[in-house]
Formats: C-alpha cells, sequence, structure tokens
C-alpha cells in the first residue's frame, strides 16, 4: 500500500497499517503483493475489480511514482492458472471470446493514450501483453468518486455544485467526440474527484469509435438510469448524443439524490419526475437543458457536448443575471429630496441644486431647521462686517 520497505513480510505494514492478506481474502485470483510487471511495476494491494479486469496500485520502480494498473481478467470466461499468474480462457469455448475481449481491453488503452494531455481524462503511461492478458498503468487518482462525495453531502448536491462538478466532465467529452469516440459509460462512479479538486474521467472500457452516419452491431452495453435507449439495442446508431445523456442523467441524479427511469420504460410512459414536483429548487432554464438532454428520442436532444455546454452556461449566467438583478431591486431605497424654504420639493434636474437636509433628532437640531432664513441672514451680515 505505501510501498516502503519491510524487515518482515508476514503481518501489517509497521509504516501504513496494510495488511497484504485482507486482498488475498477478498481477491484470491489476483496477483500477489510484489509481483513485478513489465519488469517496472511493482503490484501493491487490489483497488477494485469489475466485470472484465483487476486494478491494482502499483509503483514505477524506475520512477518513483504510484501508478494504477488494470489487468485484463474477465470475471465470467477466465481463469488464473494454479500455481502461476498466467491467465487462460475457462474453457475452449470461451476461447474465442476472451481473445476478443482481450482486444477490446487494448483498445480501450489506446483510446485513453489519445488524450494523455487532457487534465480531466486519466493518463495512460503504457500497455502491454504479458501472463497471457493484456495490462495497461494509469495515473493513480488519488480521491474520491463523484458518486461516493454526493453520498457524502447526504445523498443529493445543489444544483450549482453539480453544474461546477460536471462541467470539465462536458469540456473533456467534447475532445473526445472530436475524434469520434464516444464513451458508453458515463456515471458517477467512472467520475472522479482528486485531492487537488480536478474532475476526471475513468474507465473508457465501454467506449467505442463511432461513424455518426452509420448504424454498428454493438455490444449491450447498460448502466441502468443512464444509458439512453439505443444502448439498449444490439444494432443502433450511437453518438455523441448518447453521452449526453448519459451526462444530463448525473446531473439529475446528483441533484435529486434520484436515478432517472430506465429509457426503456419511458417510452411508452415516460414517468420521470422534474425538479420543481420533488421539491427541488433548480431555475427553470437550467432544469429545460437538463430535460432536453434526457429526451428518450436521440434526435430530440442536444446532438452533442458543445451544444449542451453552450445551453447550461447560457441558463446558468441567464440565473446569475436575475439574482444581481433582484439583489439590487431589494436593495434600492427612495431617495427623499428635502423641501425647499418655500415648501416646493426638489428635482433631481441636471440645473437643480441639492440641499442636504438637516437632521431632527434633537432640539438643536430643530432649533437650526425651523430658523434657516434668519441664521442665513445674521452670518451674511457678519461676514460684512467682518470683510
Amino acid at each position: 500500500n505505501c510501498f516502503c520497505e519491510r524487515s518482515e513480510s508476514i503481518g501489517a505494514c509497521p509504516n501504513c497499517g496494510y495488511d497484504p492478506t485482507w486482498d488475498a481474502d477478498t481477491y484470491p485470483l489476483a496477483l500477489p503483493h510484489g509481483y513485478v510487471l513489465c519488469n517496472k511495476y511493482i503490484l501493491g494491494r487490489v483497488l477494485g475489480q469489475g466485470g472484465y479486469g483487476i486494478t491494482y496500485l502499483a509503483m514505477d520502480k524506475w520512477l518513483g511514482t504510484k501508478v494504477a494498473v488494470k489487468e485484463y481478467f474477465p470475471e465470467i470466461g477466465a481463469t488464473r492458472t494454479s500455481n502461476t499468474c498466467y491467465v487462460t480462457a475457462s474453457s475452449v469455448k470461451k476461447q474465442e471470446d476472451y481473445e476478443k475481449g482481450k482486444s477490446d481491453f487494448l483498445q480501450e488503452a489506446r483510446v485513453l493514450a489519445a488524450f494523455s494531455e487532457n487534465p480531466n481524462i486519466v493518463k495512460i503511461h503504457g500497455y502491454f501483453e504479458e501472463n497471457g492478458t493484456a495490462y495497461f498503468a494509469m495515473d493513480y487518482v488519488e480521491g474520491i468518486s463523484f458518486q461516493k462525495y454526493i453520498g457524502n453531502q447526504g445523498g443529493k448536491i445543489h444544483w450549482k455544485d453539480a453544474y461546477e462538478k460536471l462541467l470539465p466532465i462536458i469540456t473533456a467529452l467534447e475532445e473526445v467526440h472530436k475524434k469520434e469516440i464516444i464513451h458508453r459509460d458515463i456515471s458517477p462512479d467512472n467520475i472522479y474527484i482528486t485531492t487537488d479538486g480536478v474532475m476526471k474521467l475513468l474507465d473508457f472500457g465501454a467506449a467505442r469509435y463511432q461513424s455518426l452516419n452509420q448504424s454498428h452491431s454493438l455490444d449491450i452495453v447498460v448502466k441502468h438510469g443512464y444509458a439512453p435507449f439505443e444502448q439498449y439495442k444490439r444494432r443502433s446508431k450511437q453518438g455523441p448524443y448518447t453521452d449526453v445523456y448519459a451526462l444530463c442523467a448525473c446531473f439529475y441524479a446528483a441533484v435529486t439524490g434520484v436515478l432517472p427511469p430506465d429509457a426503456p420504460e419511458r417510452i411508452e410512459d415516460d414517468k420521470i419526475e422534474h425538479f420543481s414536483t420533488i421539491g427541488i429548487d433548480v431555475p427553470q432554464a437550467v432544469a429545460d437543458v437538463v430535460f432536453k438532454g434526457l429526451e428518450v428520442k436521440s434526435e430530440n436532444r442536444y446532438q452533442n457536448m458543445t451544444e449542451l455546454r453552450e445551453a447550461l452556461v447560457q441558463a446558468v449566467e441567464l440565473d446569475i443575471s436575475v439574482v444581481i438583478d433582484t439583489d439590487i431591486d431589494s436593495n434600492t431605497e427612495e431617495t427623499v429630496l428635502p423641501l425647499s424654504p418655500d415648501g416646493t420639493e426638489h428635482t433631481n434636474n441636471d440645473d437643480s441644486q441639492t440641499h442636504e437636509e438637516i437632521p431632527d433628532n434633537n432640539e438643536e437640531a430643530t432649533f437650526l431647521k425651523n430658523n434657516q432664513e434668519e441664521i442665513g441672514e445674521a452670518i451674511v451680515i457678519a461676514l460684512a462686517d467682518y470683510l
């Protein structure tokens, strides 16, 4: 976990307290601690295991930096040979699927490598094949997932917070879409907030290169509540608007604490609840943008992230201007000008003279106010005598 040298290999680390046996019980098929991949990456604890792989914390022994190493290890269809680190298909029948999956896994690495300079997309350091399977090393993102962040705030967050967190992801996806790649798996658990507050988009495992004018036979990748209707069909036209739906679903879930209904359920009877009906205060202009992005029919949505970003920024700026106008109106007080000696009210024309009203909160002030003319004449006489 901390990669400090130890005098004993058994038991908890005296420096960080981590015990390697914890992984052995939870992830029995994971590679052992201290295993070196590509003569470069020293493996530490397991960060997680999903349907298609195991992710390890690792140390680049040449650079002395922590990285995350992802291993292709499909939960169904693969096994690790006893007493070795070699990975194989679990049966001859699964061999073809295993090889295709490995090819797709390396494709994810290549996709990530294309965006190594983008600060909001996790950076990849390299990819390689070893032990009969494939690996790639990427930045180790220290922080928490957007999903956990929402949970830490009580299960939902203010719409402005959601806007600020998701706007960098929108701009990152603009760059992804320029290369005709769609992510297809955007959700709060694939968005991370680093300890420095930088938003990072992770997990491009479902990403695919797309021709925007053709339908393709695609693996069905569905994350309930976040996937649009077109992702439920194997042969469908998918594009940037596919990610638009998922991004707006993230916004909706973050603000309400409730997932949108699954897209197929919305075809016949759309029961998605608007913010106002569940007591969530979101400006109407912002709500309109989010719900356009959540349209079931792809042609009714924003067609790309640029359209979504521009509409969302404009809606937020409109809300800010309304708030400022309201504050000005509420703080504006009517200025009452004092009366002239003849009892008429001063006007605020350019050729008018403004007189400061004499306070009348005591007897002296009242006397001065009632005898302005006499006092003025006395001052004139006194000045004349002085001169």
